[in-house]
């Protein structure tokens, strides 16, 4: 019979614990004694008893106060390195501010003369926009380097040596630009091959761009790189599918606008047509990109090019109110980006610098012409900026439009500034006099900038038509911003505008109509009435048309009839050249009337004070009289113009009760009527 285990139970009793056969084997031990597993091998049925050592009681205490003091030896080192970088901080100071003033103890000269003692260049602050937590990461890094480095507990302790290496790679990933997630996925505009032109076509544009300098591609991308842009053509024509939005609105836009260039410089009819019928693609897969774009768009550069282009597009359309909500998004990406700082480009290439500069100085010029035309304060204040203006980088596709946007960033600051101290809420408040003395002294600044753009007209007098054209513009957008100017300046007693204003619109008006009868193509000229005529004020041609009407001025007629025929077959290119001219020509004809009734009113007044009658001729004109200064009433073609005591309002007294109307000096209800259908017109009455 096995042998039982000392510790076991008696037999036939019961075990606390599996037996070690059945434990070894894995298998369920019945617990008996012996067990019938090891009955049925006949084997021993044992089982061993672990014996329990005995507890005893440790006194941990001081072990535990051991390691808290060596804590708090830490911690006390670790607040003397930071009281003395605080310390170093300040004396930094100390001496950077007296030496800019000139001035040494005699501590700090001594100081300064040992051998030891570096200068050590201080780093620009990174973007202002998070100053305060960028500069604090600076310092904690320096303290964390210090504090790794010097203190001589790191070696002996490795955990706290892993916690400061975590804290410098925090500090570390803080002072990297960060890229706000965007909050939902950017879908790809899905446009197949199918919708592309022909990728031989694409190919011979994209080597002519690289070939021989575009215009076209430098109005629509100053920022981006040729090389750039046909990597992203061959992205697009390669894996259409996998093409993000900002991509497409890029290629799809830029390739428009590059074969609209072709097909103005092509002689071959059939190529021509070639060319326009790709245009026609291409715009309709940018329409469908700019239709998905995301409303909380990534600040990306790339995103910035998106809507640069589709800003410029819907300009070149005569779609203000659109333009202003791209480049706005646009403004607000450069922002987020730090393009507006100078101290977040300290580590870029030229390269770099430069397409940051222009993108945003292209930007700027929009959005401080627009707040003018739109009557709206600009997004980019001029005290938030601090890079330089345009310079040359040495970078010849750049620089030869630099000193364009150099011009034209002055332009739009005088136009932002019009707008701030003339016709603002808060510039409407001020005295006349501080208004008067401020619009003489913009009309000064304004005159400067004229200068300058004489010069740059000179320079570039040899270059294409439509470089040409666009700087002759120039001097029309001078014209407009000096009418506004002297606009804000109250005029004569019956509420007419000054001297000073009045030859402004005119010479605006004659400017025009010059410019007109030298560019005759009509490609160029329908682009030039896009961006420099649809995109400004209308107020210098509403000037001419009411001092036509108050004074029966056939001069004002003659400038009227020269800008409504300057428009040609621009008519016929885009809708809202269309209507403009249209609308243009109600109002010639309109004051064309009104100064022939008038003269054949006063006519018959003669006649009638001869014969001692009233005549049927002279009440039917002053009946008609009374109906045109009614409509020109309603149509806000301010009363105060005529400067008759017949309005059925009364007379407006001067600029500061039109002024006090809107802050916008433009004529909205006759601006609104270029967003409206003006089918209604009967035009056949008048060209019939």
């Amino acid at each position: 019979m096995p042998s039982e285990s000392t510790n076991a139970s008696p037999i036939g009793g019961t075990l606390q614990r599996a037996c070690d056969n059945c434990k070894n084997r894995k298998v369920r031990c019945d617990k008996a004694l012996p067990c019938s597993n090891c009955k049925a091998s006949g084997t021993e049925c044992r089982t061993t008893v672990e014996q329990r050592e005995p507890r005893q009681r440790i006194l941990i205490s001081a072990h535990y106060e051991k390691k808290i003091d060596s804590l708090e030896e830490k911690l006390n080192r670790i607040e003397g390195l930071l009281q003395s970088l605080v310390d170093s901080s300040s004396t930094r100071k100390s001496n950077k501010s007296q030496a800019g003033t000139g001035y040494l103890t005699p501590t700090q000269s001594s100081s300064n003369l040992t051998p030891n003692a570096q200068p050590s260049p201080e780093k620009p602050v990174e973007y202002g926009g998070q100053l305060s937590v960028n500069a604090n990461s600076i310092i904690a890094q320096n303290f964390l380097k210090d504090a790794v480095a010097s203190s001589p507990y790191t070696s002996q302790n490795p955990e706290m040596t892993a916690a400061l290496y975590n804290l410098q790679q925090i500090v570390e990933r803080q002072r990297q630009p960060q890229i706000r997630p965007f909050l939902g996925k950017i879908a790809n505009v899905g446009i197949s091959r199918e919708e592309l032109p022909p990728i031989d076509l694409v190919l011979e544009i994209l080597r002519r761009l690289q070939r021989t300098l575009s215009f076209a591609f430098l109005c629509c991308f100053p920022h981006m790189s040729i090389p750039v842009f046909v990597e992203k053509c061959k992205a697009v024509y390669f894996d259409p599918f996998m093409v993000d939005v900002a991509t497409s609105v890029i290629v799809h836009g830029g390739l428009a606008y590059l074969c609209k260039e072709q097909a103005w410089m092509t002689n071959d009819p059939i190529e021509k047509e070639t060319f326009e019928k790709c245009i026609t693609q291409f715009r309709a897969n940018f329409q469908k990109s700019l239709n998905e774009m995301p409303l909380n768009m990534p600040a990306t550069g790339e995103y910035i090019d998106a809507l640069l282009i589709a800003s410029s597009d819907s300009m070149e359309n005569g779609r203000v109110n659109q333009t202003w909500t791209y480049n706005s998004a646009a403004v607000r990406l450069c922002m987020m980006l730090g393009y507006h700082r100078a101290s977040t480009m300290t580590d870029d290439s030229i390269e770099v610098r430069a397409t940051k500069h222009i993108a945003f100085w292209s930007a700027y010029i929009t959005d401080k012409s627009l707040s003018l035309r739109l009557g709206r304060p600009p997004a980019i204040q001029d005290f938030d900026v601090d890079i330089t203006p345009p310079v040359r980088f040495g970078i010849p596709e750049k620089d030869i439009w630099i000193d364009k946007i150099g011009f034209w960033v002055k332009m739009s600051n005088i136009e932002g500034r019009v707008y701030e101290e003339l016709y603002s809420p808060r510039a409407l408040k001020q005295s006349t006099d501080r208004r008067i003395g401020t619009a003489v002294q913009l009309a000064q600044d304004l005159e400067q900038v004229g200068l300058e753009a004489t010069t740059i007209e000179k320079s570039s007098s040899e270059g294409p038509d439509f470089i040409k054209l666009l700087l002759s513009s120039t001097v029309v957008s001078r014209h407009i911003v000096r009418t506004l100017i002297f606009y804000a300046i109250p005029g004569d007693s019956r509420g007419f505008v000054n001297k000073e204003c009045l030859e402004s619109a005119r010479s605006t008006l004659a400017s025009h109509n010059a410019i007109s009868e030298k560019h005759k193509h009509e490609d160029v000229w329908s682009t030039y009435l896009n961006f420099a005529i649809i995109n400004a004020p209308l107020t210098p041609f509403i000037v001419v048309f009411c001092h036509s009407i108050a004074f029966s001025d056939e001069h004002d007629l003659a400038l009227l009839h020269g800008f409504v025929n300057s428009f040609g077959s621009a008519v016929q290119k885009t809708e809202v050249c269309a209507k403009l001219h249209k609308l243009c020509s109600v109002l010639h004809h309109v004051a064309k009337t009104y100064v022939e009734a008038k003269k054949a009113g006063s006519g018959a007044l003669v006649q009638q004070q001869m014969s001692g009658g009233v005549g049927a001729e002279q009440t039917n004109n002053q009946w008609g009289i009374d109906q045109f200064d009614r409509y020109l009433n309603a149509l806000e073609l301010t009363p105060g113009f005529i400067g008759n005591a017949t309005w059925p309002n009364g007379p407006v007294t001067g600029p500061d009760q039109r002024m006090s109307m809107t802050s916008n000096p433009e004529n909205q209800v006759i601006m609104n009527l270029l967003e409206d259908d003006l089918s209604y017109l009967d035009m056949d009455t008048y060209f019939g």
